[in-house]
């Protein structure tokens, strides 16, 4: 003969439970926690916690921008960005025309470097020498006569 495992008649029992839970502590009901999570706690310091990550990365973003200042300062007076103007200048100077200023007196005309070359090629008396000032005397003429050649035996 076997058991079996008999389940009480649902109409016998009128829909009531069969034994009352045992009550473990006030704070329970049956072993099932009744507390609330600190769920306002929970909010408040994650609340908190974005505010501060916002205060932080304010603050970073202002680093960077006092420093990009600074670089920027200090890529003006670098000596490679200083030739990179200075060669744009000269490329300008040699491509255009203009005029020359000595301490801020007009003192000549500029032309393109080749525009000038042809001009010389074409006319090279255009840049020979003028005549000297009265009375002037050249250097070489007044010197001293060289010492006279030793003579060979």
């Amino acid at each position: 003969m076997s058991k079996t495992h008999e389940t009480p008649d649902p109409a016998t029992t009128d829909g009531a439970p069969l034994s009352e839970r045992p009550i473990v502590n006030e704070y329970t009901d049956g072993g099932h926690e009744i507390d609330r999570p600190p769920s306002m706690t929970l909010f408040g310091f994650l609340v908190a916690m974005g505010i501060l990550i916002v205060i932080v990365a304010f603050g970073v973003f202002q680093l960077f921008v006092s420093h990009e200042d600074e670089q920027s300062a200090r890529v003006a007076n670098d000596p490679v960005t200083q030739r990179v103007e200075q060669a744009q200048r000269d490329e300008l100077y040699m491509t255009t025309y203009g005029v020359v200023s000595a301490e801020g007196q007009p003192d000549g005309y500029r032309m393109p470097i080749m525009t000038a070359k042809e001009l010389v090629l074409k006319d090279p008396s255009r840049f020979a020498a003028a005549a000297p000032p009265a009375g002037w005397v050249h250097p070489d003429d007044a010197a001293a006569p060289p010492p006279p050649a030793p003579e060979k035996e």
